[in-house]
């Protein structure tokens, strides 16, 4: 909300969400110890929301919970729609304030991953991919003045 209104940037944002999501990974690392993993299901938000792959993903989210996929919804209602609403061409960001972030995320994913491939679910490389593409495109967006265009997942 700050963002739409101009009083925060998107690095500024960004920023404080990233710091905030050391206890996440706490949490969910309790969580795996606790239960077994077949009583998890753990996908990407990236792949839920993305139209090449959201129907597949959510066809997979009923069959996890013992829904027949042909009585369940085929579309899940638009409740974050900031990606596609809001600057969907991108967000203007120094450079340096783009690799900052990715020194507090690149960190926080990787063990996110490692702990999902410990766990069995995932291999690491493969929950990276498309976040590491991310970065990759994102910092190739930059100019030579060192502004950016972030592009959200």
């Amino acid at each position: 909300m700050q963002l739409e209104q101009g009083n925060a940037t998107m690095y500024d944002c960004v920023r404080d969400l990233i710091k905030d999501k050391e206890g996440y990974i706490e949490a969910m690392a309790v969580w795996l110890a606790t239960w077994p993993t077949e009583q998890f299901m753990i996908i990407q938000f990236e792949n839920l929301t993305a139209d090449a792959s959201h129907t597949a993903v959510l066809n997979d989210v009923m069959r996890f919970v013992d829904i027949d996929p042909s009585k369940g919804p085929q579309e899940l209602p638009q409740a974050n729609s900031r990606k596609g609403d809001v600057n969907p061409e991108g967000w203007k960001m120094k450079k340096a304030e783009f690799k900052e972030l990715l020194s507090y995320a690149q960190p926080l994913s990787e063990r996110i991953a490692a702990m999902l491939e410990r766990y069995g679910f995932y291999k690491a490389d493969d929950w990276l991919a498309a976040w590491r593409a991310s970065w990759k495109s994102n910092l190739d967006s930059c100019e030579a003045t060192g502004i950016c265009n972030v592009v959200l997942t």
